[in-house]
Order: structure tokens, then C-alpha cells, then sequence
């Protein structure tokens, strides 16, 4: 599974941050993917319902899986 942020239209609220932060940190103004939110697992389906949750609460809907 592929994280991909939209780093032109991030707001940097961090609200994905606070629900995922060993997936998402800010850096300055907008959301980055930690380490291991580069290499996400597809068989874990706790943490891919998790991060769609994470793209759901974003306001800017910034964040999508690919």
C-alpha cells in the first residue's frame, strides 16, 4: 500500500499526526511519512483501517492510498 500526501494543499493541523505519529509527522507546515509509513504493509488490516481513518479526519483531504 502507497501513502501519498499532497504537500501543496496540506494545512499542517496534524490531525493525522495525533492519530497515526508512527506513520505521519509534520515537518515545518505539512504532514510527511515517517519511515514506516513508506513501506506500509498491505497485510496489516488493523493499521490500513487505521490510516483510512487518518485520511477521513484530514480537513484538507490531503492524504490518499494508492
Amino acid at each position: 500500500m502507497n501513502i501519498s500526501i499532497d504537500h501543496g494543499k496540506c494545512i499542517g493541523c496534524g490531525f493525522c499526526r495525533e492519530r497515526l505519529p508512527s506513520i505521519f509527522f509534520l515537518d515545518g507546515y505539512a504532514a510527511r511519512l515517517t519511515e514506516k509509513g513508506e513501506k506500509l504493509d498491505d497485510g496489516n488490516e488493523i493499521l490500513i483501517k487505521q490510516v483510512s481513518a487518518a485520511i477521513e479526519t484530514c480537513p484538507a483531504q490531503t492524504i490518499a492510498v494508492g
